[in-house]
């Protein structure tokens, strides 16, 4: 059997990280997609002979295969969710003929009659289990291969949203007896069985799972954060500290995500030259070939940012009739005072930060042997700042993005178009863009100050 030179030698440089990966054949179709906690692993079983002269119908999508392609994740919940939106979106041949789609297991969100038992009414509540697809009024989030695996997320999103999953005979036993089962006693169901507040809570509950479900991590977030803050000023300090610690799990379980949609967006073509991304570091890479050879060249095991130069750029007006712009340097994650530069914008009389902006980089490319070459240039702004130094660094092929303070967004441009990426605040690479994006501020400024205090001329470049 031949497999694709193509595939052997992606396998070989897969990385043992968790993941999701998709097969193409010669039409550029995608034909497969899996998901594994080890690619390189889980990728070396479709080049191993051993293993694929025991499974037919494998080594037939192996032998029609000509490419693979990967996407790092960080999480179960965000394997599961990309690997059933990817199969949902392309339904891959392969994913159908290996196993039964029948079979795959599917999150089934159903509503219960409402009723009414020993004079509580009990409105319709719903339950969440998991399931084959049927045909009926209920909704349905997969498919998911792996139900074990579903099985497992579900438990973690039940500690911090709990919900029903009994059957109506179980709900109606203790909608009787007046009292919550098991699970109501530990927490782990709001016990709707019980009235209609408690339904609520419920029903409110399984609204959330639904929207992580959908891959909207980022907005549950924000939703949780206003919450804490509306209970902090109501002075309701144990609230805002229970839900302060379910934010802190929520995090964990989501940090460094794009939600599905998001993602799905970026990817748009898959058989085109566009890369999955999922933190501030697979941004880069993926986006920016040069980065990802760096990262590789430089053996980069760093959790925040990679070892290479970065330079931050800011334009500070005082007034109209002095306008400055400002430049901080970091050199393998640390800051290097050596090449903080201060310039004197010469040719803008009035305030235009666009102009401005491209003035500054154009000179700053002036140095380039002198100074040094960056690896990456993060702008201060938004994309009509980024816009106006793409033609001055253009010829030098530096990677650019610009970084807006409003809800930190990050734009870059690839193959003519805008890219906006809007990143958890807790990922650690976006964090630092925003230190040292604050800090190319604060130099900025300072030297403003300094400029009323002392009515003297300063050395530009």
């Amino acid at each position: 059997m031949n497999i694709s030179k193509i595939i052997i030698s992606k396998v070989n440089k897969a990385p043992q990280k968790p993941g999701v990966y998709i097969f193409f054949n010669k039409k550029r179709e995608v034909i497969y997609v899996g998901k594994a906690i080890k690619l390189k692993s889980r990728l070396k079983s479709y080049i191993d002979k051993n293993i694929l002269s025991i499974q037919p119908k494998t080594c037939k999508m192996v032998s029609i295969a000509t490419n693979i392609k990967y996407f790092l994740v960080n999480t179960e919940l965000e394997a599961l969710v990309l690997e059933s939106n990817l199969i949902k979106k392309y339904r891959p041949k392969y994913n159908i003929n290996l196993k039964d789609d029948k079979n795959y297991k599917y999150i089934e969100i159903k509503k219960s009659t409402p009723s009414k038992l020993k004079g509580i009414a009990i409105d319709g509540s719903y339950k969440i289990s998991t399931s084959r697809k049927k045909e009926g009024v209920a909704s349905y989030f997969g498919p998911y291969p792996q139900g074990k695996a579903i099985n497992l997320v579900l438990r973690d999103l039940r500690k911090l949203f709990p919900y029903r999953n009994c059957n109506e005979t179980k709900f109606k036993r203790y909608a009787k007896l007046g009292r919550p089962c098991l699970y109501g006693h530990i927490g782990l169901c709001p016990s709707p069985c019980q009235g209609l507040l408690q339904t609520k809570i419920n029903n409110s509950n399984i609204d959330i799972i639904k929207k992580i479900l959908s891959g909207k991590y980022l907005s549950i977030l924000k939703n949780m954060r206003n919450d804490m803050k509306s209970l902090s000023k109501g002075l309701k300090y144990e609230e805002a500290a229970l839900l302060r610690d379910k934010l802190n799990y929520y995090e964990y379980l989501s940090q460094k995500y794009l939600s599905s949609e998001e993602l799905l967006e970026n990817i748009k073509d898959l058989n085109g030259d566009t890369r999955g991304i999922d933190s501030l570091i697979n941004i880069l890479a993926y986006y920016f070939l040069d980065l990802k050879k760096l990262l590789i060249q430089k053996n980069y095991n760093k959790s925040v940012l990679p070892n290479f130069r970065i330079e931050f750029y800011d334009i500070s007006n005082l007034g109209e009739s002095i306008i400055v712009g400002s430049m901080i340097t970091l050199i393998g994650g640390d800051y290097s005072k050596k090449f903080y530069r201060k310039f004197k914008i010469k040719k803008q009389s009035v305030q235009n930060d666009f102009k401005a902006m491209s003035e500054m980089l154009e000179r700053r490319m002036d140095y380039i042997n002198s100074w040094g070459k960056p690896d990456l240039i993060v702008i201060d702004g938004g994309k009509g700042q980024l816009s106006s130094v793409l033609t001055p660094i253009k010829r030098f092929g530096i990677p650019v993005i610009s970084l807006a303070k409003k809800q930190e967004t990050i734009f870059l441009k690839k193959d003519e178009k805008y890219v906006k990426i809007e990143l958890p605040l807790s990922d650690l690479g976006l964090k630092a863009l925003i230190k040292g994006r604050d800090e190319v501020h604060r130099f900025g400024v300072g030297y403003n100050r300094k400029l009323r205090k002392i009515n003297r001329k300063a050395d530009f470049y």
